[in-house]
């Protein structure tokens, strides 16, 4: 630019009044601010733009956390739903352990009872826990000694042969058998030692005695004589001039077989479990030729005229009684095609047991065997019966006595065997926290419901 023009420029400006200088200036910052603040604005939108995205992503974590508080609580149920398997699986195990290894018995034996006194006794039990500080109370110098002791012993050469030992028991001979003696002389006609064996001289008191079990299958045929007799030479009138002794009594009348033939086919059928048909072969091989109508027709024979008759008194006697003992079980039967599945019951008084087979586990058999009801359905509502003429019926807490006791026909008295059953069934199949936690909740419960009674 030419100096000319910048000297007039500069003349014009320095010839302004100062308060337009101030107002320029004013401009200037108001310019300045207003860039400022759009800079500002512009961070404040990032910054809340930048805020959003964070309280998104927090609600976002929230969700997330929200699920995963709801997947731990379904973890945990799952936990407490696979212990709660788990010990009713180590309670099982325990139980089918105890059922396998333990003891058949539930009875004490002798040496667990102490009598301290006369109106005091003290059952000794040794638990697992003493079991397990006796081995540890044990000291490290007896322990020693038993690991050297053993190492010695597995040094030793075990000698072949038969070893030093304590002696048996010998020959234990049954004393109720009959004893046969069976003497043995020198055979004759033979030489002994260059010496004719007639030649010896027999010495008593010298015997050697030995035993041996034998057993003696003897099948015969009995005749029987019955002799005539004739009265006195002065008899009165109306006497037979001549009578035959009486008839032996038979179980069979006019039968073949005596009383220990149809005795062994029953033992050997029913407790022996041999079949008829068997029987009869043995029967063949002593030259006895039974035929298997003969045995269906005896059996038949003994049931109708002694069995049944003996069966209906036993149960009138059974009705008889004043305290009852009653059980059932499993029975699988052949002579129903349609149900092999038929249960046993066993009915007990003070003087009579008898067993029942029926193919129903309702309280019909009891009711009918007890008490003589044909139809208990028949019965709709409770039997008033004063109470010192119930009866009472001894059994574990099946429905089926359950209904009787509800109906008023008897008065139930709980098996001590099966309650005391619960006790140690709880002790095997559940630890001794978690029993003590049982115990707790159930003492808990029982409070709660007095307190509300």
């Amino acid at each position: 630019m030419p100096k000319a023009q910048r000297s007039i420029r500069h003349n014009h400006s320095y010839g302004k009044c100062p308060e337009t200088c101030k107002l320029s200036r004013l401009r200037v910052e108001n310019e300045q601010l207003k860039k400022g603040n759009e800079q500002f604005r512009q961070i404040l939108d990032a910054a809340v733009d930048e805020f959003n995205k964070l309280k998104r992503r927090i609600e976002q974590q929230k969700g997330g956390l929200n699920c995963e508080k709801e997947a731990n609580k379904d973890l945990e149920k799952r936990i407490r739903q696979l212990e709660r398997e788990l010990s009713n699986e180590r309670g099982k195990a325990n139980k089918f352990a105890s059922m396998l290894f333990g003891l058949k018995s539930e009875k004490l034996k002798l040496p667990d009872i102490k009598v301290e006194d006369r109106n005091s006794i003290v059952v000794e039990e040794i638990s697992e826990s003493e079991i397990t500080n006796a081995g540890e109370d044990e000291s490290a110098g007896e322990k020693e000694k038993k690991t050297e002791a053993e190492k010695d012993n597995d040094t030793e050469k075990r000698k072949s042969g038969g070893q030093d030992g304590p002696k048996g028991n010998g020959r234990k001979i049954p004393k109720g058998l009959q004893i046969v003696d069976r003497i043995i002389r020198l055979p004759e006609g033979e030489v002994i030692h260059g010496i004719p064996a007639e030649n010896w001289t027999e010495q008593n008191g010298m015997d050697e005695v030995s035993y041996t079990i034998r057993k003696k299958v003897e099948w015969y045929v009995e005749r029987t004589i019955r002799r005539k007799y004739t009265p006195p030479a002065n008899y009165a009138p109306g006497v037979p001039k001549i009578i035959t002794a009486p008839m032996p009594a038979k179980l069979i009348q006019q039968g073949k077989y005596g009383l220990e033939v149809w005795i062994d086919i029953l033992i050997d059928k029913y407790q022996q479990h041999i079949p008829i048909q068997r029987q009869i072969f043995d029967m063949q091989q002593h030259e006895v030729n039974m035929i298997p109508g003969t045995v269906s027709g005896g059996l038949k024979t003994i049931f109708g005229t002694y069995l049944e008759p003996l069966y209906k008194e036993l149960i009138i006697e059974l009705q008889n009684g004043i305290r009852w003992h009653a059980d059932e079980t499993r029975w699988y039967m052949l002579c129903d095609a349609m149900k092999k599945l038929w249960y046993m019951w066993g009915f007990k008084s003070e003087d009579v047991a008898i067993f029942v087979l029926d193919g129903t586990r309702s309280a019909s058999v009891p009711a009918k065997t007890l008490l003589g009801i044909t139809d208990i359905v028949q019965l709709k509502e409770p039997v008033e019966i004063p109470e010192e003429k119930l009866k009472i019926l001894n059994v574990d807490r099946y429905s089926a006595y359950k209904m009787l006791a509800g109906l008023g026909l008897v008065l139930l008295a709980y098996c001590w065997a099966h309650v005391r059953r619960d006790f140690t069934d709880i002790k095997k199949k559940i630890s001794r926290r978690a029993r003590t936690a049982q115990m707790g909740r159930g003492m808990v419960v029982e409070n709660r419901r007095t307190v509300q009674n």
